[in-house]
C-alpha cells in the first residue's frame, strides 16, 4: 500500500508539472501541500524498515555466534571456542571491509563528518548513492555482529539522511523545474529545461536533516532528542521554519512505525533500543552527590578531549600507512586483511577478559551467556562484551536491584574496551563513535557510583545509585567528545524515561563540555573533518581570526576580464569562460557594476542545449537564468559582519564592490574556508591582495591594515 501511494503521488506531481505553463513554472518556489506532508511519512517508513532490518539481522547473528560458543565450549577446548569466535568476527569484518574498499570507499567510518559538511553547504560526490546505501546497510550489520567496539548510530544517521534525500528526489523533483527560453539571432528559439538550484539544494538538505534526525531517534526511541540533535548539527542559522515541523513529525512517526513493526514481528521495541524501564523516579540524587558529579564530569571532560586527539591521531597514522607507508603497495587487500585481523584480535581479547570474570547466579535479569561458567550461572563481563552495545548499556543503566557489578572487573572492562576501541579508528568499515563514548562513560560512572556506595552504605545518607552515575558518565563523555549539549540531555532522559535526571545531566554535560573545550578547540567530528579534508565553514570564529582585522577586499577573488560576463555574451565567450576558469559562480557585469550572478551548472546546461558548431557568435540573454538580486558587500566590510551570510546554506557567493559601486571581486564560501584553513595553519596571507590592488584607485577609501603586523 505504501508503494502504491508513492506511485500515485509521483504521477500526481508529474501531471501537475505538465499542466503548468512556462510562466507558471518560473514562479514555482514551494512544493504542493500534499507532497510536503508526504515527505515525513515516506522518511519515517523508510527509516523504520531500515532499522528493523539492522536490528533483527544483528540480533540473530549475535545470538547464533553466542549459542555456538556456549555449545562448543561444552564439547571442545576453550581455545578452540575462542578461535571459532575470532574466525566469525574476522569474517564479518572482512565482509564489511570488502564492500567498503571495492564498492563504496566513502562509506568507511560513521559518515557524520561528511554529512555535517554536506549540511553546511559542501558538495561531497558519491556520499548518497544507491550503492553507498547498500554498503552502509550490510556493512553496519556485519560490523555490529562481529562485536568490535563500535556503534551503529553514525551509519544509521547517514542511512536516514540517504532515505530523506531519496524521498525528496522521488516526490519533489518534478515540481521545481523551470523552462528558460532564449531568443537567438541565428537559430530560432530553442528551450532548455533548467533546474531551480537554490530551491533544490535547500530541499535536499531539508530531507537529509529530517532523515538523519529520524535515524538517531529510532536508535534511542527518542524523537525529541533526534530532533534536537539535528538542530544542533545544522545550527540555527541554516535551520528553516518548515524543517522544524517536518523533522519533528518525521522523528515521532519513525518511532511509532518502528514500534508497530517490531510488535507485528512479535517483539517489543525495548528489546532492541537503548531504553530502560524501572528507573528510580524518586530521590534519584541529592545535594551530597553534586561535588562528585562535577568531579566525574571534569575528569571525563578532560579524558574525552584526550580521547578525541588519540582517535584523530590513530586515524591520521592509519591513513598515512595506507597512502604513503609500507602498506601502500598491498592496497586495497591490506585494508580488508587489517579489518579481519583487528576483529579477530578483539574477539580473543573479549574471550580472555570474560574468562577472568566471575560467574554469577542466573536470576533472569541477564541473557544466557555461559562461556566458562556452569549451566546455572552466567558471565556478567561476557554479557557486556558479547551481547551487543544496546544490551550492555541497558544493563549498566539498570537499577541496582537488577544487578550489581564487581568494581575490579569493571576496571578491566574499561581499560580493555578503551584500548581496543582506539585501535578501531580509521579501519575501512562503517562505524560510529556515539555508543563507544556512552559505554566508556557508563562504565566509568558505574565504578564511581559503586565506590561511593561502598564507602557510605547507610540508606539515610547514601549517595545516588551507581546506575545514576553510569548515565551521568555517558552524558559527560558525549558532551566532551561530541560537543553537543541540549540534544544529549534530552535523548538520555528519554532513554531512562525519567525527567528528574535532566537537571544533573545539564550540570554534568556543561562541566564536561567546558573542560574539554578548554583543552581542545574542536570535537571529534570536527577533528575528523579537518583530517579528511571535508569543506566546512565553521559558524564560530577561532581566537586567531578574532584578533585580525580582515575585510572583504582581502578575501575576494578579483577575476580576470574573460571571467566577467556581460548581460548578453556570445556562446563562444561563455564556452571560453567555462573552459578556462574553475568557478562555481560567474559575475554578470554592466558598465563595471555587478548586476547578477549565474552558476556554472546553469551556463553549462544552457550552452549544451542551444549551442551548435555554427552559432558561436549568437548571443545569450543571461537575465533569465541569473540571480538578479545578488548579495553585495563593501570591500571594507569586516569578516565578522559578512560571515553570517555564508553560514546560511543558500548563500554561495557575493559580489564585493567599492565605495562607488564598482565591481572589485567575487567572495565565495570556498574562499572563506580556504582563508580559515590558512589562518589555522599560521599563514599570513590568504591570497586576497589582488582585490586590494584592484580597488587601490579609489584614493578616498582607507584600506584595512595588514593581516599580521
Amino acid at each position: 500500500s505504501i508503494l502504491v501511494s508513492l506511485v500515485i503521488l509521483r504521477a500526481f506531481a508529474a501531471m501537475k508539472l505538465a499542466a503548468l505553463s512556462k510562466v507558471q513554472l518560473a514562479e514555482v518556489d514551494t512544493l504542493p501541500t500534499s507532497i510536503q506532508w508526504a515527505l515525513p511519512v515516506v522518511i519515517s517508513v523508510g527509516v523504520a524498515v531500515t532499522n528493523l532490518i539492522i536490528v533483527w539481522s544483528t540480533y540473530y547473528l549475535v545470538e547464533l555466534s553466542t549459542s555456538m560458543a556456549d555449545t562448543l565450549i561444552r564439547s571442545s577446548s576453550v581455545w578452540q571456542t575462542a578461535l571459532v569466535l575470532a574466525a566469525f568476527s574476522a569474517g564479518m569484518a572482512a565482509l564489511a571491509a570488502a564492500l567498503v574498499v571495492w564498492v563504496s570507499p566513502i562509506s568507511a567510518g560513521g559518515g557524520l563528518p561528511e554529512m555535517k559538511g554536506y549540511l553546511n553547504g559542501a558538495e561531497i560526490p558519491g556520499l548518497f548513492g544507491p550503492k553507498d546505501f547498500l554498503v552502509r546497510l550490510v556493512g553496519t550489520i556485519a560490523v555490529v555482529a562481529s562485536r568490535v567496539p563500535v556503534g551503529r548510530e553514525g551509519p544509521t544517521i547517514c542511512l536516514g539522511c540517504m532515505i530523506g534525500l531519496g524521498a525528496v528526489r522521488l516526490l519533489a523533483h518534478p515540481n521545481i523545474n523551470r523552462i528558460i527560453a532564449f531568443d537567438l539571432s541565428c537559430s530560432g528559439s530553442p528551450s532548455a529545461l533548467q533546474l531551480n538550484e537554490e530551491l533544490w539544494a535547500r530541499l535536499q538538505r531539508i530531507g537529509c536533516a529530517a532523515g538523519g534526525a529520524a535515524g538517531l531517534s529510532v536508535i534511542f526511541n527518542a524523537p525529541i532528542g533526534g530532533f534536537l540533535y539535528m538542530l544542533e548539527e545544522v545550527t540555527m542559522d541554516a535551520w528553516s521554519p518548515e524543517l522544524s515541523l517536518l523533522t519533528f513529525i518525521g522523528t515521532a512517526l519513525t518511532c511509532a512505525v518502528t514500534s508497530l513493526l517490531l510488535q507485528l514481528c512479535g517483539s517489543s521495541i525495548f528489546d532492541f533500543m537503548i531504553s530502560v524501564h524501572g528507573y528510580p523516579a524518586q530521590k534519584a540524587w541529592s545535594v551530597r552527590d553534586v561535588p562528585f558529579i562535577l568531579l566525574l564530569a571534569a575528569v571525563l571532560g578532560a579524558f574525552s578531549a584526550a580521547y578525541n586527539l588519540i582517535l584523530a591521531s590513530v586515524f591520521s597514522m592509519r591513513k598515512r600507512l595506507a597512502t604513503e607507508g609500507c602498506l601502500r603497495r598491498f592496497q586495497p587487500w591490506a585494508k580488508v586483511v587489517e579489518a579481519a585481523l583487528v576483529a579477530s584480535i578483539v574477539a580473543l581479547v573479549w574471550f580472555v577478559v570474560s574468562g577472568l570474570a566471575r560467574c554469577v547466579d542466573d536470576n533472569g535479569a541477564l541473557g544466557k551467556v555461559v562461556l566458562q561458567c556452569p549451566e546455572t550461572k552466567t558471565n556478567e563481563v561476557a554479557y557486556l562484551l558479547f551481547k551487543g552495545p544496546e544490551e550492555a548499556l541497558k544493563l549498566l543503566y539498570s537499577p541496582d536491584e537488577v544487578f550489581d557489578f564487581d568494581v575490579s572487573q569493571l576496571l578491566v572492562v574499561l581499560v580493555a574496551y578503551f584500548v581496543v576501541n582506539v585501535c578501531m579508528m580509521g579501519l575501512a568499515i562503517p562505524m560510529g563513535a556515539f555508543i563507544p563514548n556512552m559505554f566508556i562513560g557508563a562504565v566509568a560512572g558505574r565504578i564511581v557510583g559503586q565506590v561511593l556506595q561502598s564507602i557510605n552504605p547507610h540508606p539515610s545518607a547514601a549517595f545516588a545509585r551507581p546506575s545514576i552515575y553510569a548515565l551521568l558518565g555517558s552524558g559527560a563523555m558525549l558532551g566532551g567528545s561530541i560537543r553537543q549539549t541540549l540534544a544529549i540531555v534530552v535523548f538520555l532522559t528519554e532513554c531512562v524515561n525519567d525527567l528528574n535526571m535532566s537537571i544533573p545531566l545539564i550540570f554534568t554535560i556543561f562541566a564536561a563540555h567546558t573542560v574539554s573545550k578548554a583543552i581542545t578547540e574542536y570535537g571529534l567530528d570536527e577533528e575528523l573533518m579537518v583530517r579528511k579534508g571535508v569543506r566546512y565553514l565553521n559558524p564560530e570564529f577561532t581566537e586567531e581570526v578574532e584578533l585580525m582585522k580582515i575585510t572583504a577586499a582581502q578575501l575576494c577573488d578579483p577575476l580576470p576580464a574573460s571571467a566577467r560576463l556581460s548581460l548578453r555574451p556570445s556562446i563562444a565567450e561563455v564556452q571560453r569562460a567555462l573552459q578556462e576558469y574553475d568557478l562555481g559562480t560567474f559575475p554578470v557585469l554592466r558598465e563595471g557594476r555587478c548586476i547578477g550572478l549565474v552558476t556554472r551548472k546553469r551556463l553549462e546546461d544552457v550552452v549544451k542545449a542551444v549551442a551548435t558548431p555554427d552559432d558561436g557568435n549568437a548571443k545569450l540573454d543571461l537575465h533569465w537564468i541569473m540571480d538578479t538580486a545578488p548579495f553585495t558587500l563593501l570591500q571594507t566590510m569586516p569578516l565578522q559582519r559578512l560571515r553570517p551570510l555564508f553560514t546560511r546554506l543558500e548563500v554561495k557567493a557575493a559580489c564585493v564592490v567599492s565605495d562607488v559601486g564598482d565591481f572589485v571581486g567575487l567572495l565565495t564560501r570556498d574562499a572563506l574556508i580556504d582563508a580559515e584553513l590558512l589562518y589555522r595553519d599560521g599563514a599570513a596571507d590568504v591570497g586576497g591582495s589582488d582585490c586590494d590592488s584592484a580597488s587601490s584607485s579609489h584614493d578616498s577609501l582607507e584600506m584595512a591594515e595588514p593581516l599580521i603586523k
